[in-house]
């Protein structure tokens, strides 16, 4: 692997890119799909008992050495966002949603970095995507806090 200190992503060769959303970075640590599991359970385990930053660090390794794993995004995104990281929180929805479209939970956040962020329009769009997904899933309790969370956005515009 060529080395990529100091360059940023969108400069990197295509086949470069290629490798790292293929796993080059976990395959050249010795690592397999499974050992990052394990990570993701302590990572979700520190994000619950409130160690934000060694959970954030967890995250941002674990979707380095697997770019592609849903879940591992999904951890990244929630731990953002409850940081106030919306910006790093919108991009990792963005890539759940490019993973899974028909997954409510990349909309969600989505959805939540921008209500965050005061971009009421684009959270409205994403809060509906979230909720129809949800109710197809019959994940009710995401489905209850779309319409919540709906419903301040119906406020907001009203008001």
């Amino acid at each position: 692997m060529e080395n990529l200190v100091g360059q940023r992503i969108e400069n990197l060769p295509e086949s470069v890119t290629t490798q790292l959303w293929n796993g080059a970075l976990r395959d050249e640590l010795g690592l397999k799909s499974e050992d990052l599991q394990i990570a993701l359970g302590v990572a979700n385990m520190k994000n619950k008992a409130g160690n934000s930053l060694t959970a954030l660090r967890m995250y941002m390794a674990l979707v380095l050495c697997e770019p592609s794993n849903f879940h591992c995004l999904q951890g990244l995104a929630n731990c953002t966002l409850k940081n106030g990281l919306y910006e790093a929180a919108l991009e990792a929805s963005s890539a759940m949603i490019v993973l899974k479209p028909k997954n409510p939970f990349g909309y969600y956040f989505s959805g939540s970095a921008c209500l965050a962020m005061g971009h009421f329009a684009e959270a409205r769009e994403d809060m509906a995507d979230a909720l129809k997904f949800a109710d197809a899933d019959e994940h009710h309790a995401l489905s209850g806090e779309c319409r919540r969370l709906l419903q301040q956005l119906d406020v907001r515009k009203s008001a």
